[in-house]
């Protein structure tokens, strides 16, 4: 049985550190989750990478209180600018509960830099998203045939939708109310898309 699961992601995936000397830059084309049987396989591809030694895989509970714990850990590509893909298994949760992912790197060096992207398995959404780059103003819950947006700005105008092959088309957006909307994606062929608010890059998602 494979299921797709919700991915949150909260902010760009730029790392905290500017220093050039322990600076590991990673270029995440994709960051997901799924399950299969009783196991949760994580999934993520880089398509650049400097300076990274190795990937942690942290989960927690809450991650509002910042309570990761590393499940495990994965070489990184050192330099790399050509894609690199790497999965974990995760086989000891309680699939009754809500867990939230996260990576780190830590350099040739050994400075851990933590990403500001979560991934999040909850056990009744099904969805899958590649990245966004959101900045805190809107949160996402991409379901079977729809994408719920959360924001409290007006977007209904502003929206578009890009498919792999360059193609614009305009998603049918209903108000949910004040700050929720809903996308109807039912009538998308399968594959990969953008989502963009105003010329901007808000997240990617697979169908």
């Amino acid at each position: 049985m494979r299921l797709a699961i919700l991915i949150l992601f909260i902010l760009s995936p730029f790392l905290y550190s500017t220093d050039f000397k322990s600076i590991s830059e990673v270029e995440l084309e994709l960051f997901e989750l799924s399950r299969v049987d009783s196991t949760l396989v994580i999934q993520w591809e880089t398509a650049t990478e400097f300076n990274n030694k190795y990937f942690l895989l942290e989960r927690s509970l809450d991650h509002q209180k910042l309570e990761f714990e590393i499940i495990d850990t994965l070489d990184g590509a050192k330099t790399s600018i050509t894609n690199k893909k790497y999965t974990s298994i995760d086989s000891t949760l309680d699939f009754n509960y809500s867990y939230y992912y996260r990576l780190s790197t830590v350099t040739l060096d050994g400075t851990v830099q933590v990403f500001n992207n979560l991934i999040v398995y909850t056990p009744s959404v099904q969805s899958s998203v590649i990245e966004s780059d959101n900045k805190q103003i809107f949160s996402y819950e991409l379901q079977e045939n729809r994408i719920v947006i959360t924001t409290p700005i007006p977007i209904q105008s502003q929206l578009t939708l890009i498919s792999l092959d360059g193609r614009t088309i305009h998603p049918n957006i209903k108000i949910l109310n004040d700050e929720n909307y809903s996308i109807d994606i039912s009538d998308l062929p399968n594959g990969k898309y953008i989502l963009s608010h105003n010329q901007n890059l808000v997240c990617k998602f697979i169908k």
